[in-house]
């Protein structure tokens, strides 16, 4: 059967906060990716675009995770030959083909050493029944098991960017783009849904940023990691994506919710229209017809209770999801609103799908998302 590259996993990469700790020195970074399809090569890339400095990494390994979670099949990542690869300032990095065969379900390890003090603004935090990534100090690239003692648990993901395998013709990668509630656990959720239902052919690319908004971005230190505007970033995240075929898109609520009065970076005057928000979405949509992307926009979910809200926002909302249901330029809507909303106010989450600050899902809020999605638009 004809192969092709396809990414098995990916993630948006953004500024991390700035903190003292934004430098390491001898450090393993180990990352579990589990694999949605069964390919025989596999190639990573590293990006650096937040970066105020070139990354060195000292050494990259790939293995595979056994039942009882011992790292098996350890190989070498390589850049050029070379055991290092360096990612310039603003630049992405993709390492050599590795022959390395990836089978449905495999957990596969990755471990990265940093040898030298190691600019770490390039990062994501995501959250989810998938994240599992581990830190050390010193070099365990090599070692089948970090000991519990040796190592922590972090939800942060530095430099990369995305997992690709040399997998079956028929295999699809599927975009989800938006900020903090797709950085958080609905795209796990979706994924663990397709493998539980044996799709070997379709696998979920993340391409969510805490704090994104769609028209606008923020000019300071403090919020860069909020990252580009949605209208800016959304054709480089979803153009480069391999074997993707389809985006879906929740995006919105932090126009709607960050201007506040008296707030430097956010004023009032950000505050869109919902014809503004509009605006965007069609932007989304040339774009990704233009790549041969399909595209399916989610509703915005409920926010009362969040400190910010007010009813003349959650009119926007009600007005921007009016329009994501009745447009008929988009590829087709899912309707993430009315999977969490409270029956009694909708203008509320159900009290079991909210996190706890009235505007972020919780874990099962994340699944009843990603169950609600309908299967044909996952064919």
């Amino acid at each position: 059967m004809d192969s092709k590259w396809v990414a098995i996993w990916g993630n948006a990469l953004t500024c991390d906060d700035f903190k003292p700790a934004n430098y390491a020195k001898d450090v393993t970074l180990r990352y579990t990716i589990v694999s949605s399809a069964t390919g025989n090569k596999l190639r990573f890339r590293f990006s650096n675009t937040y970066g105020y400095e070139d990354v060195t990494l000292s050494k990259v390994t790939v293995g595979k995770f056994d039942d009882n979670g011992y790292v098996i099949g350890i190989k070498p990542v390589t850049f050029n030959e070379k055991t290092a690869g360096v990612i310039c300032k603003g630049e992405y990095l993709y390492s050599d083909e590795i022959d390395f065969s990836v089978a449905f379900q495999d957990k596969i390890a990755l471990s990265i050493y940093l040898s030298d003090y190691t600019d770490l603004h390039t990062a994501i935090k995501t959250a989810g029944p998938l994240t599992n990534n581990l830190f050390a100090s010193g070099d365990f690239t090599q070692e089948k098991l970090i000991p519990g003692a040796l190592c922590e648990a972090a939800n942060t993901t530095y430099f990369l960017d995305t997992v690709e395998t040399k997998a079956q013709s028929d295999a699809k990668s599927l975009i989800t783009f938006g900020d903090s509630i797709t950085a958080q656990s609905w795209p796990e959720w979706l994924a663990l849904r397709l493998i539980n239902s044996n799709r070997s052919d379709i696998c979920v690319v993340r391409k969510g940023i805490s704090g994104s908004r769609v028209l606008r971005e923020y000019n300071c230190l403090s919020l860069k990691k909020y990252g580009h505007a949605g209208v800016l970033r959304f054709e480089q995240d979803v153009s480069n994506v391999a074997g993707a075929d389809r985006v879906f898109v929740l995006h919105g609520i932090n126009d709607i919710i960050h201007p506040q009065e008296g707030r430097a970076f956010r004023p009032m005057t950000d505050l869109p229209t919902a014809d503004d928000l509009i605006a965007g979405f069609e932007k989304y949509i040339e774009i990704a017809h233009k790549h041969n992307l399909k595209i399916y926009f989610a509703t915005i979910t409920p926010f009362n209770g969040w400190s910010s809200y007010e009813d003349t926002r959650d009119q926007i909302r009600a007005e921007v999801n009016a329009w994501i249901r009745s447009n008929t330029i988009a590829d087709g809507f899912i309707d993430f609103d009315k999977a969490v909303q409270n029956s009694e106010d909708t203008t509320k989450l159900k009290a079991e799908y909210d996190s706890g600050d009235h505007l972020h899902p919780s874990l099962e809020g994340g699944k009843a998302i990603a169950q609600c999605i309908p299967e044909n638009f996952l064919k």
